[in-house]
């Protein structure tokens, strides 16, 4: 089941655009009898400051969207996180990384539409209990040694906590609050896998 997605995209004309030859496409292939599945599915990755503020106009015109958090946290923040000079200001936990991604949730679950997450975030179960409380994760993308727990997070957890775990978090105001809120909470709730040396 093959998925098209769009990446770097900055506004809703670019994915118009994409939609427009993706269209031709399917009218060569038809033409030219080549079997194809007319009813793919297109979706866009939301990692730029633009498409995170117009995720709701993009949503209108695809049927995913995957969140690529590494790009979009070093684009908002103004970070080259490959830098040494500049890496430790790349915060994942910045409060406003946080709200940008309560905004495109916002914006997907009115749409009714999936969301995915890939990056180092999807991977990081510190945030998996943040992720899930957003309301409508569909998808997360991560390296094979972060599954197994990430995984027991999800399966120790109710959507119900999480939404009051992320709503918590939400109200904090700065990166060293976040952070330390994440590392508390998550030792109270799972004291084996949060211990100082793993995190």
């Amino acid at each position: 089941e093959v998925k098209i997605l769009y990446p770097m995209i900055s506004d809703i004309q670019e994915v118009i655009q994409a939609n427009s030859i993706v269209e031709e496409v399917k009218a060569e292939m038809r033409a030219k009898q080549v079997p194809f599945d007319e009813n793919i599915e297109i979706g866009a990755m939301i990692e730029t400051p633009s498409s995170a503020i117009c995720s709701d106009q993009i949503l209108k015109e695809v049927d995913f969207i995957s969140i690529g958090t590494n790009d979009l946290i070093q684009y908002m923040l103004a970070v080259d996180r490959m830098n040494e000079e500049v890496a430790h200001l790349y915060q994942p936990y910045n409060p406003a990384i946080l709200k940008t991604l309560k905004h495109i949730f916002d914006n997907a679950r009115e749409a009714e539409k999936k969301v995915s997450i890939c990056g180092e975030i999807g991977g990081d179960p510190l945030a998996t209990l943040f992720l899930l409380g957003l309301g409508n994760l569909d998808t997360l993308s991560m390296d094979p040694h972060s599954i197994p727990h990430v995984k027991k997070i999800i399966n120790q957890s109710s959507i119900k906590d999480a939404k009051q775990f992320t709503k918590q978090l939400l109200k904090l105001n700065s990166t060293d609050e976040i952070n330390c809120f994440l590392i508390d909470e998550m030792r109270k709730r799972y004291p084996l896998d949060f211990q100082e040396s793993q995190i």
